[in-house]
């Protein structure tokens, strides 16, 4: 039996989605950490950094359910969401406002412009409690755990290498984490690349590294009167805002958006 996917992509960060409304995904389970990787395998397969299936939800429009593309399932994904959002709304389950449910709750999700295959979607991310002054090693956990490293060359930093060596130290074991490479380009403007775990790779954009950078950067002192930033990764770039209270050494980051395109890239079919 065939059965049909879609691929989508947002900022570059690209994913295989099915419509699993109706469990067509079930006869592939005794299987399905082998034939996911192979599926989002650049070399043998369709090629993804994750994939996605769409599932009924008693609490919201669907629920996202997502694997990294080492076949395993995944965190909260951020671009991945956006995607989902705009495949959801291809399949007639919602118009311009939406609410999803994902590893780490529900979340509310607005479309605010679409224009043929191409839409630009914002994304409520969780609220972030952590405390007021960054430090080095700090996990900031935007649904995905993340590490800031910052610099001033972000170009030559050797990413693979040097986010591999930090995503597998032991002090983040047994999970690992997500490495963040940021340069700071005005207190509005950051410039970021990302290793992600799961992908075991760098990303050419990372939606939770994204806001993850974004609070980091609020944090050592880089501000703006709209508490709004422009992130610029490899595949795009995503635009990330929040509300923020403090209370002695604790801050809270709420209200959290990101923002950005989604794109259907194309659709096939999955042979039996």
């Amino acid at each position: 039996m065939a059965i049909k996917f879609f691929k989508f992509q947002g900022a570059g960060n690209d994913f295989i989605l099915f419509d699993d409304r109706n469990k067509v995904f079930e006869p592939h389970l005794p299987k399905r950490t082998a034939l996911i990787k192979q599926l989002c395998n650049r070399n043998f397969g369709i090629g993804a950094d994750g994939l996605m299936l769409l599932r009924k939800s008693e609490t919201a429009h669907f629920e996202m359910q997502y694997f990294n593309s080492d076949g395993l399932l995944g965190s909260f994904c951020g671009n991945g969401a956006r995607c989902i959002v705009a495949f959801a709304n291809h399949l007639g389950l919602h118009d311009t406002d939406v609410l999803f449910m994902a590893s780490d709750g529900i979340h509310a999700a607005k479309i605010q412009s679409q224009n043929g295959n191409l839409w630009d979607i914002s994304v409520q991310m969780a609220d972030v409690v952590t405390s007021v002054n960054y430090q080095d090693g700090e996990v900031v956990n935007t649904g995905s755990p993340h590490v800031m490293v910052f610099t001033n060359a972000i170009d030559e930093i050797a990413v693979l290498q040097d986010g591999n060596r930090i995503r597998n130290d032991a002090s983040y074991q047994p999970a690992g984490v997500n490495v963040n490479f940021v340069q700071i380009k005005g207190n509005d403007t950051i410039t970021i690349r990302t290793y992600e775990r799961g992908v075991e790779n760098e990303t050419l954009a990372c939606g939770t590294g994204a806001t993850a950078a974004a609070i980091a950067a609020y944090k050592i002192g880089v501000r703006n009167s709209e508490n709004a930033y422009t992130i610029e990764a490899l595949g795009g770039q995503l635009k990330v805002k929040f509300s923020v209270e403090t209370m002695g050494n604790i801050a809270k980051f709420t209200n959290i958006w990101l923002s950005g395109p989604a794109q259907w890239v194309f659709t096939g079919q999955l042979m039996d």
